[in-house]
């Protein structure tokens, strides 16, 4: 992949992932702020000056933003705000004004500079509950986010009728994998799991959810870099029930780990059917158990990282089935947190 890409979002978890998968490619990479660069993959690369970094060129105007977009193949647009507070209306506002707003005056500064194509992260949270949600399918977002990523899918489709520009929209479900931030539910599941915490599941921990590793996000995103595609793409992994994660991690990690119930209420994710994605752009998803494994062998590697604690007589290491994700003392354990709320 030869030319620059500019990316927004670069510095969170699927960002700074897919801005090396973008330089391994071969591509020059264009990270456009807000600083900081909260990850380390992200700032080691500014820093060995593989990427280029604009800190401020979401802020300082359209002039100076227009300048940047001028020089660049495609915009990666995965950046987003988190709402502060609490309240379904405070948090649609902060949605609407931080996101939503952000977006339709990137867009306009994009078209402005001529651009030739856009790829936008979305979320499967745009779809209603249950299974088999298809691209060409009804939406029904539960929440102020699912409505946010809806408003800026149709801003990026409105973007793409206006111009004739190609766009994509990528429906990502919950991804996981080394550097995930730790508030959310597989890093607890496995934060737990190696300190010899128990794991806590709301529910019975048999709603299911279709977590996907982070290395297929970063191929979706280049698949459609790469073929300039056009339309929505529904990008998820298997369907597992949340207990089914979580004894998987525990065996993983060594065994010897209970899984309780939170006594909270679980709540169903919205499954989606992936066969467009896969026929379309070859994608390919990567078994469970390797991402897991590949997501634990990252904790274990960080300074100062947990250590099981000393073995009991119950306590065994080795493999054992099973799988599913939780915080590991109060709060909803095991809801997963929408992909881009880095």
């Amino acid at each position: 992949m030869s030319g620059r890409i500019a990316l927004t979002g670069g510095g969170g978890f699927i960002g700074s992932h897919l801005a090396a998968g973008l330089r391994a490619a071969g591509a020059e990479v264009l990270l456009l702020g807000p600083p900081p660069l909260r990850s380390a993959t992200s700032r080691s690369l500014v820093e060995r000056g593989e990427v280029l970094w604009e800190a401020d060129a979401l802020s300082r105007g359209r002039a100076r933003l227009a300048v940047l977009l001028g020089d660049v193949q495609a915009l990666v647009h995965l950046g987003y705000r988190p709402p502060d507070g609490a309240g379904a209306l405070p948090t649609l506002h902060a949605e609407l004004t931080g996101n939503v707003v952000a977006t339709a005056r990137l867009l306009e500064v994009a078209g402005d500079a001529g651009l030739a194509h856009v790829v936008f992260a979305s979320s499967a949270q745009v779809y209603p509950p249950g299974e088999g949600n298809r691209e060409d399918g009804p939406v029904a977002p539960a929440a102020p986010y699912g409505w946010a990523k809806l408003l800026q899918e149709e801003l990026v489709r409105s973007w793409s009728r206006d111009l004739g520009r190609p766009a994509a929209v990528l429906r990502l479900t919950t991804v996981y994998g080394p550097g995930e931030p730790v508030r959310r539910a597989i890093p607890r599941f496995v934060s737990a799991a190696l300190e010899g915490r128990p794991l806590r599941v709301d529910g019975r921990g048999e709603h299911r959810f279709a977590p996907v590793f982070v290395g297929d996000v970063v191929a979706a995103f280049l698949a459609v870099l790469h073929a300039r595609a056009d339309g929505i793409y529904n990008v998820g992994g298997e369907p597992r029930t949340v207990r089914e994660v979580a004894e998987l991690v525990v065996a993983l990690c060594g065994g010897g780990v209970p899984i309780e119930e939170s006594g909270l209420p679980a709540r169903q994710a919205p499954l989606c059917d992936v066969s467009r994605a896969e026929r379309i752009l070859g994608l390919r998803w990567t078994p469970l158990e390797t991402g897991l494994e590949e997501e634990i062998r990252w904790f274990r590697g960080r300074p100062g990282a947990m250590r099981p604690r000393s073995s009991g007589p119950g306590r065994r290491r080795g493999r054992a089935p099973g799988g599913a994700p939780a915080r590991p003392r109060t709060g909803p354990d095991s809801r997963p947190v929408p992909a881009d709320r880095d």
